[in-house]
């Protein structure tokens, strides 16, 4: 006797706004570096079964990334990182102020190329 699968359908949205400051004076951008972030996501639909549900909580993040890019023949960027993200998580659903905290460790690695 299995019980049958529980089947979500939801939406999230997540803005991302950072930046970051390369050490080397190089005007290509490459060497180490020390980046800051500020992240919101939160759930704009939310279903269970085909019926609407509680959404989950939004989340809040700010957080650093230090890491080091390298450029191979003028052309071929990778850039690798370690992004540490402080959260706070909020619900709507609660009159209680329920906040939980979080820290996120995100191994980050990116590769591109140059024009």
């Amino acid at each position: 006797n299995m019980a049958p699968k529980e089947k979500s359908v939801y939406r999230q949205t997540i803005y991302f706004l950072g930046g970051k400051y390369y050490f080397s004076n190089v005007k290509n951008g490459y060497g180490f570096y020390l980046g800051a972030m500020y992240q919101h996501q939160f759930y704009s639909f939310y279903e269970k079964n085909d019926q609407p549900a509680p959404k989950p909580a939004a989340k809040n993040a700010l957080g650093i990334e230090p890491g080091y890019k390298w450029i191979i023949k003028d052309h071929l960027s990778l850039d690798v990182g370690i992004r540490w993200l402080y959260a706070k998580y909020t619900s709507k659903l609660s009159t209680q102020n329920d906040a939980v905290f979080d820290v996120d460790l995100v191994i980050n690695g990116k590769i591109g190329y140059r024009f």
